[in-house]
């Protein structure tokens, strides 16, 4: 029989296989600490699709694994099936856990971060096995499904490496259909600072945490920009949290005000910075 080229087999995969899997991903709700659902229906599909071993870790990932012929190396397709809550379920345009698509488009939580990956990935190891010996492949390749990716990113992962110990991983995440070659780490910064309680009739008698903390994250947008990367883009430093103590409504002035960061970072290989920047390397990170 013919010897089919890589390009032939990805040409003969259906679109829309990948959409309807994608559909029924969004349809099942998987926020983080609770993906046992989604799960169980992973473990079924792989098995159904022929994966030839799979298996589910202690954490609830879940992996299926493609072997090929003996003397290649183990590339590893990663992608979370946890998902962030949907606070207002009635300020969406569309039913978030509908999965419905719409002039071209699969709408629901989840769908871009990352089911719509994470079906590819199930169905691009489904046809290579089903192609392989026309392809020629050799080697392993294993599709995580992983979880916690929301709350705790990195740590589920690190299980299925130690496991698996790939050679080479491809993540699933946006990247508007360009391949990326690496991402930017991410830290959690806590600021918190402290002021002197004191009743709100009296506030010049105390120290408000909460107008200090204003002052400083003022000072913070101006003054601070984060780097760019000629390769990962621009660092990102983002306010996602604010809280004081005591809480509002108790007529006391907040001695704590605290605020927490998501700051996205940057790995400097080789110290490069885009033209007309100047700025220091920023921190190198390794892992989350």
């Amino acid at each position: 029989m013919k010897r089919e080229t890589l390009h032939e087999v990805i040409c003969q995969v259906s679109p829309q296989a990948v959409v309807e899997l994608c559909s029924k991903l969004v349809g099942i709700p998987s926020t983080s600490g609770r993906e046992e659902k989604i799960a169980h229906f992973l473990s079924d599909l792989l098995k159904s699709l022929g994966y030839d071993i799979v298996t589910t870790d202690d954490m609830g990932n879940v992996v299926g694994r493609q072997m090929f012929n003996p003397g290649g190396k183990r590339l590893l397709f990663e992608s979370q099936m946890d998902h962030v809550d949907v606070r207002d379920a009635i300020e969406w345009s569309f039913y978030p856990y509908g999965g419905i698509v719409n002039n071209g488009h699969l709408c629901g939580r989840g769908a871009v971060d990352a089911k719509g990956s994470l079906a590819a990935m199930i169905i691009a190891a489904s046809e290579l096995k089903r192609h392989a010996k026309f392809l020629g492949l050799s080697g392993e390749l294993a599709v995580a499904c992983v979880v916690n990716q929301e709350v705790a990113e990195g740590v589920a992962s690190s299980k299925v490496h130690e496991l698996f110990e790939p050679d080479g991983v491809v993540i699933g995440e946006a990247s508007n259909l360009n391949i990326k070659r690496g991402q930017r780490g991410r830290a959690e910064l806590i600021v918190e600072v402290q002021g002197k309680s004191a009743h709100t009739s009296l506030p010049l008698s105390g120290v408000n945490a909460a107008e200090k903390m204003v002052f400083l994250l003022t000072y913070i947008r101006q003054h601070f920009l984060p780097p760019r990367h000629y390769l990962l883009g621009d660092g990102i430093l983002v306010l996602t949290d604010l809280t004081t103590s005591p809480s509002s409504g108790t007529s006391v002035l907040p001695d704590r005000c605290v605020a927490t960061f998501d700051r996205r970072l940057l790995s400097w290989r080789d110290g490069r910075a885009s033209p007309g920047r100047n700025f220091a390397p920023d921190i190198t990170c390794k892992g989350h």
